[in-house]
């Protein structure tokens, strides 16, 4: 603001944190899944590890900021305990249950997580719309053409969020 006479405010500083690199570790039962890599190897500001779930260790999750669980079957309790302590502190976790799985068993886990899963539905879903605000898809896409034709979901789990759910709409 210019202002004779008062000039000490003409220029105004200011300073932000800019974390330099997002950690993101993907867990799995049997083996990675190589499309939820590509997603991450190839951007600078990602530092991508994959690991099999039983090798996730006790305690060393809070240097992450994003956890992927890959293929999930079943959740041992002491795995389930730390990843719930890991979202509490305000980590994020994105989970892609087995189609394997027992339904049961997984609605188990997620209901841990304030989310209802109904059902396993092998109805076909046409996707419509991508939360493109979010920052997940943050430099995925480079542009996004007005007549894209989006993909089609052939088997899913549907699901209620709970009103007190820290769940998040991606799709």
């Amino acid at each position: 603001i210019e202002d004779y006479p008062i000039e000490f405010d003409n220029v105004i500083y200011t300073t932000y944190f800019v974390n330099p690199l997002t950690k993101v570790l993907a867990v799995y039962n049997a083996k990675p899944n190589p499309n939820i890599q590509k997603v991450f190897v190839k951007d600078e500001n990602f530092l991508f590890e994959s690991a099999p779930l039983k090798n996730l260790g006790i305690g060393n999750l809070n240097i992450y900021d994003l956890l992927i669980i890959e293929d999930l079957k079943e959740l041992p309790s002491g795995n389930l305990e730390q990843i719930i302590a890991f979202v509490n502190d305000g980590g994020n976790v994105a989970i892609f249950p087995s189609e394997k799985a027992e339904p049961g068993e997984i609605a188990n886990t997620y209901k841990k997580f304030g989310l209802n899963l109904v059902e396993l539905s092998e109805e076909t879903v046409s996707i419509n719309k991508l939360e493109l605000n979010h920052p997940f898809f943050n430099d995925i896409f480079e542009s996004v053409p007005k007549n894209i034709d989006y993909p089609k979901v052939f088997k899913h789990f549907r699901s209620n969020s709970q009103t007190r759910s820290k769940t998040q709409k991606l799709i």
